[in-house]
């Protein structure tokens, strides 16, 4: 919230929860399906060490504490970077959402290197 761009925090999760990176995806709130964004791992910009999943859904204002969401990843965006600074992050984090919206609203599938 503080970066201008508030995300829904999950725990509880009762799934395999997939490597360190960027995804896009879904989440249903009150039978509205948003696009998303998600971030999993330890936000090394800010030194975290407490690995977290969290995600930012696109064009939703409202409240989602307390609430139980079903969060569906549907795409490999990039891995998990560690930016020099705040500014730098949130630029990267306005693009990484407009990749997001574009791979959900088409489908595209990105293959995922090993």
């Amino acid at each position: 919230r503080l970066l201008g761009f508030p995300t829904a925090n999950f725990d509880n999760i009762d799934q395999i929860i997939p490597a360190d990176g960027v995804y896009a995806g879904r989440c249903a709130v009150d039978g509205v399906t948003y696009t998303c964004g998600i971030s999993i791992g330890t936000m090394p910009t800010f030194e975290g060490n407490k690995r977290q999943v969290e995600a930012h859904l696109i064009g939703f204002d409202g409240d989602l504490y307390g609430q139980t969401l079903d969060l569906e990843i549907t795409h490999f965006v990039r891995d998990q970077v560690k930016f020099s600074g705040v500014e730098q992050l949130k630029q990267k984090m306005r693009s990484d959402l407009e990749v997001c919206q574009d791979l959900v609203k088409r489908d595209l599938r990105i293959p995922v290197m090993s």
